[in-house]
């Protein structure tokens, strides 16, 4: 499995060992992780000491740093600068590339991002239909800004009529800036390893990543989906907060970002626009499969999910030995998710940390692994 580390605490050092980056506090080591399996590492606090050879270390192996400010907002980026064997090329085509090339890939990007929406609003028993509908009338360069008319639309099936998506906010937009820079840091890597430029942008001109915040728009809902899920659990947005929402982005997405960065890629040595249908088994029907009779499940709530018996799991954490009465059933009740319909798990303390797992139709115990690891 592939980690995302975060460093959250003051003043943790990074060194190498031995093919590892091993995290230390006071010279007394806490941590240690094959640098081979790292996605990306989040700085995510402003005391940390690290040295060149741990920058190097991570840039040959393609692996991005991310530095990050207040509220979870990315401030600076360490890329490495070639990754692809025919990198020369694919950013020679990339350059030369006409506008009206460009407006057709912004095109299918918009569209793909308006049908995630759509997927991610049903996924939580709404209806999505009318953001489809949206998504056809796209045209090439989107003049239309048939992408904020959605945006209106969807925010607000999505987290209710007084949600505004303000970066700068106190409430669960600080858990969309943090989705939101995890997701990113994984299209960075992507967009380099397919020997992309990442600053030659199809729409976006606002920085040296432009193209990383153009590709990594039809992947946002699913960010959206899984903030969202974690807020109907009622947690607060903390490191186990962090933890959680790492674990769920990284199961499905690093793939699936590679897949649709390679089609855009492809796209540019070809010269071809890639076929909406391309661009769709990518990122909506790979992140939003609807169910489907005889799939092989990897966890009880994804089982339950895909059979349609459960839209939103609920947990509701309490003592080994809870109060049973009015507080616990108004408890109950208010963690209810508005739409979908509910099964209600009660579990003890050590059963919660008894994940449960169905493999060759049996249910079996397993360790829930961590993909993001924070020191």
């Amino acid at each position: 499995m592939k980690h995302i580390v975060e460093i959250s605490d003051y003043g943790r050092r990074l060194s190498l060992d031995r093919g590892f980056l091993v995290v230390k506090a006071e010279d007394k080591e806490i941590g240690r992780v094959p640098l081979d399996d790292i996605l990306s590492v989040v700085l995510n606090v402003a005391g940390c000491g690290l040295t060149a050879p741990v920058l190097l270390a991570l840039v040959e192996r393609g692996i991005g740093l991310v530095i990050c400010g207040e509220k979870h907002l990315p401030k600076a980026w360490l890329l490495p600068v070639g990754g692809h064997h025919a990198q020369t090329k694919v950013i020679t085509r990339q350059a030369k590339a006409s506008q009206f090339f460009n407006s057709q890939l912004w095109q299918m990007v918009i569209q793909l991002k308006l049908m995630s929406q759509a997927a991610a609003v049903e996924a939580i028993g709404g209806r999505g239909q009318g953001l489809r509908l949206l998504a056809e009338k796209v045209e090439a360069g989107d003049p239309s800004n048939i992408e904020a008319q959605a945006a209106k639309r969807y925010w607000t099936s999505f987290f209710g009529s007084e949600f505004r998506r303000d970066r700068e906010a106190e409430d669960i937009n600080i858990g969309l800036n943090y989705g939101y820079t995890v997701l990113r840091s994984m299209v960075a890597r992507a967009v380099v390893s397919q020997g992309l430029h990442p600053s030659l942008s199809l729409k976006h001109n606002r920085d040296p990543l432009a193209l990383t915040d153009d590709l990594m728009e039809p992947f946002r809902p699913f960010v959206d989906f899984q903030v969202r899920n974690l807020q109907v659990l009622n947690i607060p947005l903390n490191k186990f907060f962090r933890e959680k929402l790492v674990d769920s982005l990284t199961e499905k997405l690093p793939n699936r970002v590679e897949e649709f960065v390679h089609l855009i890629s492809k796209s540019f040595l070809e010269n071809k626009i890639p076929n909406l249908t391309e661009g769709k088994a990518c990122v909506v029907d790979s992140l939003f499969r609807p169910p489907n009779e005889g799939t092989k499940h990897e966890s009880l709530s994804e089982c339950l999910t895909s059979t349609g018996i459960l839209q939103d799991t609920t947990l509701n954490l309490c003592e080994t030995n809870p109060r049973v009465g009015e507080d616990l059933s108004e408890k109950i009740t208010e963690a209810m998710p508005k739409m979908g319909q509910v099964i209600l798990l009660s579990l003890t303390d050590k059963q919660f940390h008894d994940i449960l797992r169905i493999e060759n139709g049996q249910i079996v115990k397993y360790q829930e692994p961590k993909s993001l690891l924070s020191f």
